[in-house]
């Protein structure tokens, strides 16, 4: 194996994303150094490690996630890179030609900020986008050092919330009013499940929060689509295909002619929990209003637990295109789960949200 510290533009390569990232997955590493073959990237980790330049801790799924993942055959496991005290000194100097200050110290992660870490190796991983640290966002911004946020990409704010409390909820609307003020209110809590996401949809919804996306950690071309396109333009398109579009020649309520109907388009990839709220509010009995859902998961999940909010609206699978008329009064929403259990979770959520 080669020596542990070559100064080469591989070695610095590693540090770097290291050091942006906190801690990455060895397989986050070899994806984000595209030119490199892989097994000379695991070979720089692991001489980098035995000359101590950087440490690992070993995790695995149940590990990272121990609530959703009650099995424990046959999940993934693998390291998390860190970069130690005397890997730091070295960047810095290799960096910025001089000695590090003494006072500088760098600590190991925190369990919490471990996790985190799994997470954004994961979203790197998977999503082939340019993503930015938590570190650049911070440093580029006059905002508090606990301002809740993980990893950016193409402007926006990506965080992995917490198991809900009212606490914390309420801390997530007072950062994102502080975010609108400072005009970047550009936020996603990426959740762990269903559940999960509808407790904190609830809460921002409760609150009158300005506008937050919600979204699962593991839905990567939910996310992907979302953070790549503008969603109301995706919507357009996909209607482009099989419907007429034209813009209204006169004010009339409404931004679009679609089918030589006047109508408007609510787009709901991300779920956004502010326009969620207002749908009944804006609606117009004599404009034509379409939802567009990013998944038919979605619209069941809607159908389920939103729906009187979205009652009286025209739906679509944004990727069709397809308007699918408002149910019918009387309809009963599609869903596999019986009243009971759909009140039970209902019960179960709102409970939480108050106590």
């Amino acid at each position: 194996m080669s020596k542990g510290w070559q100064k080469k533009q591989l070695d610095l390569d590693i540090l770097n994303l290291i050091y942006e990232f906190k801690a990455l997955r060895g397989k986050t590493i070899v994806a984000l150094i595209k030119e490199e073959n892989a097994q000379k990237i695991y070979d720089r980790l692991f001489a980098m490690k035995k000359a101590k330049r950087i440490k690992s801790d070993p995790y695995s799924e149940k590990d990272m996630d121990a609530e959703s993942n009650k099995r424990t055959r046959g999940l993934q496991t693998g390291k998390m890179f860190y970069m130690t005290q005397k890997g730091l000194a070295d960047y810095t100097l290799a960096v910025t030609g001089e000695e590090m200050a003494d006072d500088i110290i760098i600590k190991p992660p925190s369990e919490d900020v471990l996790k985190k870490c799994y997470y954004n190796s994961l979203l790197m991983e998977n999503i082939n986008l340019p993503f930015t640290s938590r570190k650049s966002f911070l440093g580029n911004s006059n905002l508090y050092k606990n301002y809740s946020m993980d990893i950016g990409c193409n402007g926006w704010q990506l965080i992995h919330a917490h198991p809900f409390t009212e606490n914390y909820g309420k801390l997530l609307i007072n950062q994102s009013k502080r975010a609108e003020s400072d005009k970047i209110n550009r936020r996603i809590l990426l959740c762990r499940n269903n559940r999960h996401m509808l407790q904190l949809m609830r809460f921002h919804m409760q609150n009158i929060s300005p506008e937050t996306y919600f979204m699962l950690n593991t839905d990567y071309e939910v996310i992907k689509t979302f953070l790549s396109a503008n969603a109301e333009e995706l919507m357009l398109q996909s209607l482009g295909e099989r419907n007429t579009i034209e813009l209204p020649s006169t004010p009339q309520g409404c931004k679009y002619i679609i089918n030589g109907e006047p109508s408007n388009i609510y787009p709901l990839i991300g779920n956004p929990a502010r326009l969620l709220r207002r749908l009944q509010s804006v609606k117009s009995d004599s404009v034509q209003g379409i939802l567009g859902f990013a998944t038919p998961e979605q619209e069941e999940l809607y159908n389920t637990y939103f729906a009187e909010q979205i009652k009286g609206y025209s739906t679509m699978q944004i990727d069709e295109g397809i308007i699918r008329e408002p149910k019918t009064v009387g309809e009963e929403p599609a869903s596999e789960k019986s009243h009971e259990e759909v009140y039970s979770d209902w019960a179960d959520i709102n409970t939480q949200i108050l106590n």
